[in-house]
């Protein structure tokens, strides 16, 4: 688990405040080394939150870039399959896909709640 909140006693070690508040509340020695600190002043750890900071942005990056290429992934089955059922009825009637056919399409299918085509989003749940 990350720290939210790191802060640094006077012997130089990093703790996370509410935890290190609750040992300072019935011990004056250090967790780390058991030494009698000299204060219980606590500073705030500004290059550890910084670290950490940066890290949870870069875990968020990677997971929008996977989810960004998931649901990408995911249009595209959704697209492929649409186009399949719309090929197939249309084959066998000899007929090119229509504009209507593609949207009552996409209001019955199934299985998708929200498809992102393009740069638009198209609601494909299950409405008749």
């Amino acid at each position: 688990m990350l720290m939210r909140n790191p802060v640094q006693t006077v012997d130089g070690h990093t703790y996370e405040r509410p935890e290190i508040e609750k040992w300072l509340q019935s011990s004056n020695k250090s967790p780390k080394t058991l030494l009698p600190l000299t204060s219980k002043e606590l500073t705030t750890n500004f290059a550890i939150r910084s670290c950490i900071d940066e890290l949870v942005q870069a875990k968020l990056r990677q997971l929008e870039d996977r989810m960004d290429q998931e649901v990408a992934h995911a249009c595209a089955v959704v697209e492929q399959a649409i186009g399949d059922k719309l090929g197939a009825e249309d084959k066998a009637k000899g007929e090119g896909p229509s504009d209507a056919k593609c949207a009552a399409l996409e209001r019955r299918w199934s299985g998708v709640e929200w498809c992102l085509i393009g740069c638009s989003i198209y609601s494909v749940s299950d409405q008749q």
